[in-house]
């Protein structure tokens, strides 16, 4: 087996792009992580502040024999919108810029080639950077997947990033499976809200109306839906789109399904219901980026 390389790259919250990464065949480690800014062993208030000029980043471990740096590089480029400068959605700053991060196993030439590839793909102009080399800063324990509960990693990240981003960092960290982010609670010892955030994960291809959510819940509906605004900032309905379509992304990178079939998975009801909310989310229609399949 060769020896597993690395790549860091930068687009927008890290949570984000991390759940991209977690299920790319050939991808063994995704760490969140802060490069490229000026003080050693930066916080992630620090870094939220956008004073330090780090931004939130992910190194990716892979093995080149089941997938190739240059792959690794096209999922990052065409799973963020590397048009939007010093930003991705809601989350402004320099902090969530597009950027690829030169290291021993990433050369300038190499990251410059992903981003004339997308640009030759698609009509915008990227304004991705290439930086460094730099020093890579782990984020808290708490920002890496699996060591907390998804909720209570929402609600940290909630409380931190109050104003910046709220619906982004929802989509980050509860469109995923509730029990590979650690909440593998009974339903009994869960909230009303962590139960219907459970059933949403468990129900994709046929989604829960709320009255059902309520009912399987024990929590009449209006009220849950006040739960879901009081803790998330968002309704059930909006939750339970983004798990939906973070689910479908992350089916477009990595697997080899067609369009109509990610959209029966995924309970959308025909392929153009898909790829009008998925072209109104990431800024064009589902495709295929690089083969994740092992060769």
């Amino acid at each position: 087996m060769s020896k597993m390389r690395q790549a860091i790259v930068a687009g927008g919250c890290f949570w984000c792009t991390e759940a991209v990464f977690r299920d790319v065949v050939g991808v063994s480690e995704v760490e969140s992580g802060y490069i490229g800014g000026t003080n050693a062993n930066p916080t992630y208030k620090e870094v939220c502040s956008g004073q330090t000029g780090h931004a939130e980043a992910i190194r990716v471990t892979f093995d080149p024999d089941v997938i190739s740096m240059e792959e690794i590089l096209d999922v990052f480029m065409g799973t963020h919108d590397p048009t939007q400068l010093n930003r991705q959605g809601n989350d402004i700053g320099t902090q969530y810029r597009s950027a690829i991060f030169v290291s021993d196993d990433l050369d300038q030439d190499s990251a410059e080639a992903a981003i004339a590839r997308w640009n030759a793909d698609n009509a915008g102009e990227a304004v991705t950077t290439v930086e460094g080399p730099a020093t890579w800063y782990p984020a808290e324990d708490y920002h890496q997947a699996g060591a907390m509960s998804a909720y209570d990693l929402a609600r940290n990240l909630i409380e931190n990033h109050l104003g910046h981003g709220i619906a982004q960092d929802v989509d980050a960290l509860f469109l995923r499976d509730p029990s590979r982010a650690g909440d593998v609670r009974p339903m009994d010892q869960k909230s009303p809200v962590e139960r219907a955030i459970t059933l949403m994960h468990e129900n994709i291809e046929k989604p829960l109306n709320l009255a059902t959510l309520a009912k399987r819940t024990a929590c009449p509906a209006k009220t849950l839906e006040r739960r879901f605004r009081a803790k998330l900032g968002a309704t059930p309905g909006q939750v339970y789109r983004h798990i939906r379509l973070t689910a479908a992304r992350n089916l477009v990178v990595s697997t080899t399904l067609q369009v109509t079939e990610i959209a029966l998975r995924c309970g959308y009801e025909s392929p153009a219901a898909l790829s009008r909310a998925y072209k109104a989310r990431y800024g064009h229609p589902p495709r295929r980026y690089a083969s994740t399949s092992p060769r």
